[in-house]
């Protein structure tokens, strides 16, 4: 029995659920889940009567049997009255709207053969193709498309894509449009109608329904006072792509999850696969001034963790004050006297944030406001812990300006919620406000996480670094391990292999800093355990994981890892050592800022992107895991994004066996994204997705191209601008849809779209960093802590004596080092 034999309508819906199941012959052990039946059958019940559907059912199960596929039926054969229906998604008033729907359809789809009427004709039918049949299902979405049709989408190459501003965010929405409206939109341009309609409709006009409304009934559509409502049309459109599509794309493209697209930058360089020339002003560490001496003793060396038990203790005794009654300028004093009576057994932060509240209860801000007890025991308890966890015994005097904004950025990702994030990013900002104005620090500027924070939107670095990008600076690092030696050799082999973790793994730039031996088993299957340890807290129990690196990295990967256990082992670390240690290096592993302030200097040229980061790769790690384990769906889909992080198929399969635990098939989005949740530390998959996966619109783009409608040949003639004879040329047979003609209006864009300038950009494999610049950082220039030696000469006017003792480095060398800085 062919599959052509089924009927159409059974055709269709299995062609968009498991296309699979339409092979000839099926691959014995084919799966087919509970969730697959149920799809089909939501798809078929859209249209079909229920005895009718349970009839089809019973052709597709005879369609299988003739083929002898031994199928593994993973629940029972479903009949449509055990089908539990999601009132989210289907009932019996979204089936009515659906039917109301089709007739707008057949209404529609005779417009394509007419002749452009009006402006607001024009644009009522391409904002309902882009309902219809471009996913934009969110409101927020529809009211910029209006400011959209202002101006010509941008081009490279045959992709075009428009960017989509709302009031809810500072960064712009990157979509692609589909086939259908991609020919509508070429045609609204050609016209020139983007200019009159830029002058007829106001700047701020948001209403995007009414254009609709006036299209149907231009084409003598009678609409009903109480009929179809904005609402109930995007209602509709919801349920047909819920019935359609994976539930995480269709969630997303209703709004239940607030995702991030790529920022431009790096969705051009996605597309150029090109970087743009690194400034030369940016070559430098950023700098910052030397804090004011308000207290002189402040910040004298003590030498303590910062989790200690005395910090804690005492952060827990300023909170009893803020909580407890009386006047704010009396809790202000009493902090006062705290801070003086723990001077000597506290951090450095934890005073800075003792003062920082008790200056808010008695001073108003930047922004006139002082804080009650209350607010100020909420902002210290939100931020408190997170930042020492962050910065350990560490001040952010002590550091760089891009390595404070690092911190503050790890601060923020761990917090699990929305709302989470915007109080801590809110509080962090005013904390930091506090340091410039009291203490002399200097301000972030656009390094800042809060910079294009607003009430609605979190704090969300939507760049990644791209695999021809990373597989650069691995190759860069490559080069520089093998012309060096002792010591620097070590060095860049260490930061090799902490990049490769960060892109591969997502792990967090402290998870990987303090890698005890131990955690990487060598037995069996090679794993990395994440767990807490004294001096490195965890943020929650789900950061306690085990991260498969037998199949996340490459064997020449893999082999560094190896390569580099060996050499701590030969040296007899025992297995509570550090991973990332070089003996003589002075401590018990690498500083923080010799290996991550090399990585940020070495990913900033290889992206372009001055203000890339280690964090980035986090975001990398998620967004690339998640396409390359979804990809077996769009495989046969041949979008711009298809090509985009193409592993090999054997590891693909093998991460998909291991961490999936699916062999091959279409498998559940849900549990694609629960195991990436997992992977990465997040207690829940809302994080991931949210502001952690940025390719959530390819994914999309993927699906509206699978869901193009069917034309005839006098609606492509029409649009395309040929004769039918033509078209019935360029079909060669198959299906009629808009992807016949996509080509050649393609080549039509060429003349009316914006093409960004990409002259002066090059390939990643074509950048060559200066070896003698920034890519040898002051701090290896001789042993692994000088630098910080040098730094305190300079900033505190500490005395070379006073360094030999404190750092044990004879001091011939550090009259060298301190010569040389200068």
């Amino acid at each position: 029995m062919s599959a052509k034999v089924l009927d159409p309508r059974m055709y269709r819906a299995i062609q968009a659920i498991r296309p699979d199941l339409l092979c000839n012959p099926i691959p014995d052990g084919t799966k087919i889940h509970s969730s697959d039946l149920h799809a089909l059958a939501y798809g078929l019940m859209a249209t079909v009567e229920a005895g009718e559907v349970d009839r089809l059912f019973t052709q597709f199960y005879e369609y299988l049997e003739s083929l002898g596929a031994k199928c593994l039926f993973l629940t029972e054969k479903v009949r449509v009255a055990a089908i539990r229906r999601s009132r989210s998604i289907l009932n019996v008033d979204v089936i009515d709207i659906s039917n109301r729907i089709e007739v707008l359809d057949s209404s529609f789809y005779a417009s394509l053969v007419d002749d452009e009427k009006s402006i607001e004709w024009s644009c009522g039918r391409i904002l309902y193709s882009l309902i219809r049949f471009g996913g934009l299902l969110r409101s927020d979405l529809l009211a910029g498309v209006i400011q959209m049709l202002k101006a010509p989408p941008k081009m490279i190459g045959d992709h075009i894509w428009f960017e989509i501003f709302t009031d809810k965010d500072s960064d712009p929405y990157i979509w692609s449009p589909d086939p259908l409206s991609r020919v509508l939109l070429y045609k609204w341009y050609k016209e020139g109608a983007h200019n009159v309609f830029a002058n007829s409709v106001q700047s701020t006009t948001k209403k995007w329904f009414p254009f609709i409304r006036r299209f149907f009934i231009k084409q003598e559509l009678v609409w009903r006072k109480r009929g179809l409502t904005q609402t109930k049309l995007l209602v509709g459109q919801r349920a047909y792509l819920a019935v359609n599509a994976p539930a995480v794309i269709a969630h997303c493209a209703f709004g239940l999850h607030k995702i991030h697209t790529l920022k431009s930058s790096c969705y051009l360089r996605m597309l150029t696969k090109k970087v743009p020339p690194l400034p030369d002003d940016k070559d430098s560490d950023l700098k910052q001034s030397k804090p004011n001496e308000k207290l002189p003793n402040l910040r004298a060396p003590i030498g303590k963790s910062g989790l200690g038990k005395k910090n804690q203790e005492f952060l827990k005794e300023v909170g009893k004050v803020l909580r407890g009654n009386g006047q704010r300028g009396a809790k202000a004093r009493e902090i006062h006297e705290l801070i003086e009576e723990y001077r000597d057994s506290c951090s450095d932060l934890t005073r800075y944030l003792s003062h920082w509240v008790a200056a808010r209860l008695i001073a108003k801000n930047r922004w006139g406001n002082r804080y009650s007890g209350s607010t100020a025991y909420t902002a210290l308890r939100k931020i408190a812990r997170r930042l020492l966890m962050a910065f350990g015994a560490e001040s952010p005097f002590d550091m760089s300006l891009e390595a404070v904004a690092e911190r503050y950025f790890e601060v923020i990702d761990m917090s699990d919620t929305q709302s989470l994030r915007q109080s801590v990013t809110k509080f962090l900002r005013q904390f930091h406000e506090y340091l410039e104005d009291d203490w002399g620090i200097s301000s972030l500027g656009d390094e800042a996480p809060w910079v294009g924070l607003t009430a609605s939107n979190a704090v969300v670095d939507a760049k990644i670094v791209l695999p021809h990008e990373y597989a650069a600076a691995i190759d860069y690092y490559k080069h520089c391990s093998e012309t060096s030696k002792n010591q620097e050799k070590l060095l860049y082999e260490a930061r090799r292999l902490v990049l490769t973790l960060g892109f591969r793994t997502g792990l967090r730039r402290r998870e990987i800093h303090l890698l005890r031996i131990r955690d990487v088993t060598t037995k069996g299957r090679q794993e990395i355990v994440i767990r807490s340890y004294l001096d490195r807290n965890l943020k929650s129990r789900a950061a306690i994981r085990r991260i498969p690196i037998d199949v996340l990295l490459n064997e020449n990967e893999l082999s560094l890892m190896n390569k580099w256990l060996e050499f701590r082992r030969s040296h007899r670390a025992p297995s509570d050592d550090y991973l990332f240690a070089i003996p003589d290096s002075g401590g018990p592993y690498l500083q923080d800022r010799v290996i991550f302030n090399h990585i940020h200097w070495v990913l900033r040229h290889f992206t372009g992107d001055e203000t890339t980061r280690f964090h980035n790769l986090r975001h990398s790690c998620a967004t690339l895991s998640f396409w390359s384990w979804m990809r077996p769906r769009y495989k046969q889909n041949g979008t711009t994004h298809c090509d985009l992080h193409h592993l090999p198929v054997e590891q693909t399969s093998a991460q998909r066996r291991r961490v999936l635990d699916v062999e091959v098939g279409h498998e559940p989005s849900r549990k694609t994204l629960y195991a990436l949740a997992s992977m990465i530390g997040h207690s829940g998959p809302a994080m991931t997705l949210e502001h952690y996966i940025h390719c959530i619109d390819w994914m999309l783009e993927c699906e509206m191209d699978r869901l193009t409608p069917v034309l005839t040949k006098k609606a492509l003639a029409n649009l395309a601008g040929v004769s039918v004879r033509q078209i019935e040329n360029l079909s060669k047979g198959g299906q009629l849809t808009a992807k016949v003609i996509s080509k050649r209006i393609a080549r039509k864009y060429q003349s009316i779209a914006r093409h960004p300038d990409v002259s002066t950009w090059n390939k990643p494999s074509e950048v060559f960093p200066k070896r003698n610049g920034y890519c040898l950082p002051p701090e290896s220039l001789f042993s692994l802590g000088i630098w910080t030696a040098v730094q305190k000469f300079f900033i505190h006017g500490a005395t070379i004596k006073a360094l030999v003792v404190e750092f044990g480095i004879e001091e011939n060398v550090i009259e060298a080092a301190i010569d040389r800085a200068r």
